[in-house]
Parts: structure tokens; C-alpha cells; sequence
């Protein structure tokens, strides 16, 4: 049982942490949009906007691995309970 918890909050965090980064990566295409600017002026260079949509395809993956990770373990305490 203390497994399914960890994997919930883990869950849970990661998928906060995912939709916070999706926010300020939507908002700041609408500010590039508003003020006719490009993500490479508000980032301080290419090499950092590329690192930001890097952060953003590993916090999706880590995402996806604790999701895959949550209902394996619910599954294993569901087949314990029978």
C-alpha cells in the first residue's frame, strides 16, 4: 500500500510540475505573439529556448514513466487483494 502512495504523489508531481512548464511555455508564445518578438530574444539565445523544450520533453517522459509506473503498482496490489 505504501508502494501505491509514493507512485500517486510521484504521479502527481510530475504531472504538476509538467502543466506548470506547458503554462510558461504557452505563455510565452503569447507574449512572443503580443509583442512581435521571437522565444530566442526572451531566453537569451537559441541554445537556451532549444534547452527549454528540452526540459519540457523530459518532464512529459518522466510523466509517462510514472504513470506506466502507478498502474503497474495498482495492478500488482489488485491481483495481492485476490
Amino acid at each position: 500500500m505504501k508502494r501505491n502512495i509514493r507512485d500517486i504523489i510521484t504521479f502527481v508531481i510530475s504531472a504538476v510540475c509538467f502543466g506548470v512548464r506547458t503554462k510558461l511555455i504557452y505563455n510565452t508564445g503569447y507574449f512572443c505573439d503580443e509583442h512581435n518578438l521571437s522565444p530566442d530574444i526572451i531566453y537569451g539565445g537559441n541554445f537556451y529556448s532549444i534547452l527549454d523544450w528540452i526540459e519540457w520533453g523530459l518532464l512529459l517522459i518522466i510523466c509517462l514513466i510514472s504513470l506506466i509506473s502507478l498502474i503497474f503498482s495498482v495492478v500488482r496490489y489488485r491481483k495481492k487483494q485476490n
